[in-house]
């Protein structure tokens, strides 16, 4: 039995790794060390920003500093250290995320809220994004009891938060619940987008708590805020303002993970979670069925619906032929540009990065934004054309950050465009030609305003634009390009009009507006005037455009499937000048224990950023692991600066049973330098065969010291991501009987090497895994070989050779989920370099960087390693075939475990060996099942498998099938 000494601290390091870059790993982080940072402070914060935010960088402290009193008497918590706050440029989507490991940590973007989108129901955008991520710092941090105890001694371990081991529907809709404020109409809870959602799914089917409490596929996909923050409003009004402080202050003190029952139970009138989410349920369904009843009532839109669970559609343009454009993502596809025809049948036109905006079309060309990769991994949105005919788009701008706009021919026949920019948290409209690159401001924002939907008036000289300031809601308002007036269009108290467009005779405007607190259309004349509603639906509708015959509208339409494309008849609504009933506020709703006022803010001068400040370890953690063979005792230390410029961890201890040194170790900078080292033992416990001394402990040890240092860097093309790669590795083996205290053999090969990668395998929605793109690398490495063999005196050896490898994956769709992958892995070694071990695995430490001399491939028929799998002349070629079985995507109520997907694998293996002519070839069948552990914070992927090798081999004479079982990360 073979057996690693570290396998209990992988196993820990893995669920560490896990939640402490979850944030990470979602946002895609990596900000950029080429440009300036600084830093101020203030007696609680300190805010890391680039010098072109110094501006944003200011109100956000101050915003904060504000926040900290109130988030501290709701939670009765103070955190001991400076929560650090990052103001990010990496995208142009409004967002943000918190962390409280190492350190509290919240990071916010720049970008503003456009549109229909949720934040911008919210007067102050900044503020609200901020209450909502310091709300999550206050309550993760948030400790008592005997996990306080621990902490102060052990520092900030992951199990010493527990408030990170529930739901994450309980931390969104926390946060979302503190950000609402219904007197002063602001945050998401009381949004009329929220509504929308909830009404929809009240009408068609509640989700279970057995989804939300995981990750799932199932729309809405912002449920964990739709529904957390109504679940939390529930309990306000059902079992009192003071149930939610007292859940938040029970689930703070537990020394075990998950668990839910107890805090419900002693702070509400029910036996647990799962009683209180059927109360719930039947809660949500009272509140909402007024409100479907009355729509129902007054008379729906008759709706033809375009697309079927699209999702996410983009809003449509129509031209002249009735043919209508528009982007989505349907369940087993990416993102795409469709047109659907006249005719009714749909096409495919071009990939696309999420869902565009369309600027308009003439003869076979159409314009659209969209966001793409723009320098050092961060992402802009920018201008495309795209030539309809030949179904091939270019980008016409680099990194301008152009959100949307509008399209008109100037008087050459060249297109002239109008586009909303957005640089530093600072909106501009612009006027942009693509024929000379030129870019000429028509009008930029103050501090506190925004705009949206820049469209031309053509035959007037003018744009319609919409504009929301410090002191009003989003309105409409012109603009004359010759004497820069600006004048007011539509503007009512109260009420959002989001977006604007004019019809093709620019004498009817339609709007996108929650007057009536529902996200509808509207229709007004070009001066504001004989404001008429166009639709009304259960859900909502947004972006419509008129078709040019006058007959219909298309536009997109709100239900429980989300966003899909949909027509209806170009005609006001019935009963237009019905209301319908309000949204009742529910309980007391968030309020502070204090009154806030402007802080006495005192920051300090601006400083360069300095990683020092907070790259030292936060925590320490002993673990303990023993078996037959070994048993080790190990401190584990890790750490990170506030940029993620610099990255540690340390794991060093003590084999006591063997008196031997463990310890790995890895280290990287700015994301691009990856220094590494491991050293870890394997053992063979003996038998009754063996030695009585050396019965069921170690007989033999394997030890192996690692250490390789890397240099990496990736270049975003269009849809794929290519690397380049540049580095070393060292393996030291030595291979030891300890029955006979002989050492069979020692060996130390060092590599250097060269890689090139590139990635551009796609993961649909609903897929399995990549459905489409290729994978694709190749290296060429130098091996240096030193040692010697003991079995017969010592015989050194020293030899050298070069290694080159090409390997290349490339994935099909076949219907749905269905999906093939062919494998090709051909590698050639010198005499002098080292082998290939075809009977061999990666390793499993996490300290390891394998981007050079990973020698060992597994052949899933051959895995006995027989002397036959040894090779310098490897070939593998492999196809396999993954179909469903049973998507799940839920779990048990309320406990920690749930599925996601069962399928099955069907595959087909051949492998060469250069020491022997016959191909080996294997059949085999796999179960793949996706397990959810702790609420979404470990997902697992388990193989169970059963490969039948078609070639003896002198380690399996008679061809057994080989039965393996696997645990990987689902991440």
């Amino acid at each position: 039995m073979l057996t690693r000494q570290y396998t209990f601290i992988s196993l820990l390091a893995i669920a560490t790794l896990l939640v402490f870059c979850a944030a990470a790993v979602k946002a895609n982080e990596h900000f950029s060390p080429f440009t300036k940072w600084q830093t101020i402070e203030s007696s609680h914060f300190r805010v890391n920003f680039q010098e072109a935010d110094t501006l944003l960088a200011s109100k956000a402290i101050q915003t904060a500093e504000t926040l900290y009193p109130e988030l501290s008497a709701f939670f009765d918590h103070h955190p001991l250290d400076k929560i650090e706050l990052v103001v990010s440029d990496q995208q142009d989507k409004p967002n943000g995320y918190a962390s409280p490991l190492p350190y509290n940590r919240v990071v916010i973007f720049s970008a503003r809220p456009k549109g229909q989108v949720e934040l911008n129901s919210s007067k102050d955008w900044l503020y609200t994004l901020l209450k909502h991520e310091l709300s999550h710092t206050f309550h993760l941090d948030k400790v008592s009891h005997l996990p306080l105890a621990l902490r102060s001694i052990f520092g900030r371990g992951l199990f010493l938060f527990p408030s990170l081991f529930q739901p994450n529907f309980l931390k969104e809709g926390l946060a979302t619940y503190i950000e609402t404020d219904w007197d002063k109409n602001e945050g998401r809870g009381q949004s009329p987008y929220y509504n929308m959602v909830l009404r929809s799914e009240v009408h068609d089917k509640l989700l279970p708590l057995g989804k939300l409490q995981q990750f799932n596929r199932d729309w809405p996909f912002n449920q964990s805020y739709s529904y957390g923050v109504a679940f939390y409003q529930f309990l306000d009004e059902s079992q009192g303002h003071e149930s939610i402080p007292g859940i938040i202050s029970d689930l703070s003190g537990q020394i075990v993970p998950f668990q839910l029952d107890s805090p419900f139970r002693y702070n509400t009138q029910f036996n647990g979670i799962e009683q209180t989410w059927s109360a719930f349920q039947t809660w949500l369904i009272d509140r909402y069925q007024a409100s479907i009843t009355s729509r129902e009532q007054l008379g729906l839109n008759k709706v033809k619906l375009l697309t079927s669970q699209a999702y996410l559609a983009s809003a449509p343009y129509s031209d002249q032929a009735q043919n209508v454009f528009f982007s989505a993502m349907q369940a087993y596809q990416p993102f795409y540009l469709y047109q659907r025809a006249s005719t009714g049948a749909t096409e495919q036109l071009v990939r696309t990065h999420g869902t565009v905006s369309i600027a308009g079309k003439v003869d076979n060309r159409l314009w659209y934004f969209q966001e793409s990769h723009c320098d050092h991994l961060s992402k802009s949105f920018d201008l495309y054309e795209l030539d309809i005919d030949s179904k091939s788009a270019k980008r016409l701008s680099q990194c301008q950050h152009y959100l949307d706009g509008d399209v008109r021919l100037n008087q050459h026949g060249n297109p002239s465009f109008i586009a909303l920019k957005q640089v530093n948290g600072q909106d501009e409209i612009v006027q942009y030609d693509s024929a000379n690159q030129q870019e000429v401001s028509i009008v930029k924002a103050k501090q506190g305003v925004q705009f949206a939907s820049p469209r031309w008036l053509k035959s007037k000289n003018k744009i319609i634009y919409t504009k929301k300031t410090a002191t009003d809601n989003w309105h409409i308002v012109t603009r004359d390009l010759g004497s820069n007036a600006e004048q007011i269009v539509l503007l009512e108290a109260g009420v959002n009009f989001f977006s604007v467009r004019p019809d093709h005779t620019e004498t009817t405007l339609y709007i996108d507006s929650d007057k009536n607190q529902s996200i509808e259309i509207w229709q007004s004349q070009l001066d504001g005037s004989h404001l008429t509603q166009m639709t009304r639906s259960i859900g909502g509708a947004s972006s419509g455009f008129p078709a040019h015959n006058g007959e219909t509208m298309t536009y997109r339409y709100y239900d429980h499937t989300g966003w899909n494309i949909a027509q209806t008849p170009l005609q006001a609504v019935t009963n237009a000048s019905s209301t319908l009933p309000d949204i009742k506020k529910p309980g007391k709703g968030y309020s502070p224990e204090i009154t806030t006022t402007s802080p006495n803010l005192k920051t300090s001068t601006p400083a360069p950023y300095s990683a020092f400040d907070t790259v030292a370890p936060q925590s320490w953690f002993f673990a303990f692991s023993s078996d037959k063979a070994h048993t080790t005792a190990s401190l584990i230390l890790d750490g990170r600066d506030t940029l993620n410029f610099h990255n540690w961890a340390l794991n060093f201890g003590r084999d006591f049973e063997n008196d031997l040194p463990v310890y790995q170790g890895s280290y990287t900078l700015y994301n691009h330098l990856n220094l590494s080292f491991d050293r870890y033992y394997e053992y063979q416990v003996g038998d009754s065969n063996g030695p009585s001394s050396f019965i069921d402990k170690a007989r033999t040890q394997e030890r192996h010291t690692e250490y390789s240092a890397s240099l990496f860097y990736h270049e975003p093309f269009e849809f794929g991501l290519g690397g380049i790669y540049f580095g070393m590795n060292v393996n030291d083996q030595e291979f030891e009987d300890l029955s006979t205290e002989s050492l069979f053999y020692d060996k130390r090969v060092a590599t250097i090497g060269f890689g090139l990668s590139y990635n551009s395998a796609t993961v649909p929605f609903l897929a399995l895994g990549p459905s489409s793109g290729r994978s694709i690398k190749a290296t060429i490495e130098r091996d240096d070989i030193r040692g010697s063999s003991h079995q017969s005196g010592p015989a050194p050896f020293d030899s050298s050779g070069n290694v080159w490898s090409f390997e290349w994956t490339e994935y099909f769709q076949l219907y749905q989920a269905h999906r093939l992958a062919l494998r090709a892995f051909k590698a050639y070694a010198d005499k002098g370099a080292d082998y290939y071990d075809l009977s061999g695995g990666a390793p499993n430490s996490l300290f390891t960087d394998r981007l050079f001399h990973h020698r060992e491939r597994t052949l899933r028929g051959y895995p006995d390693g027989s002397p036959e799998l040894i090779s310098r002349k490897p070939a593998i070629l492999s196809a396999d075939y993954e179909f469903p079985l049973w998507r799940v995507d839920s779990g048990i109520e309320g406990w920690p475990i749930g599925m996601y997907d069962l399928s099955g694998t069907l595959f087909y293996e051949s492998a060469e060996a250069n020491q022997r002519a016959e191909r080996l070839d294997a059949t085999g069948l796999e179960l793949n099942l996706g397990l959810d552990l702790g609420y979404g914070l470990l997902p697992l992927n388990i193989t169970a498998g059963a490969a039948l090798p078609h070639e003896e081999t002198l380690a399996n004479r008679q061809k057994d099938a080989n039965l393996y079982f696997k645990i990987g990360l689902g991440l």
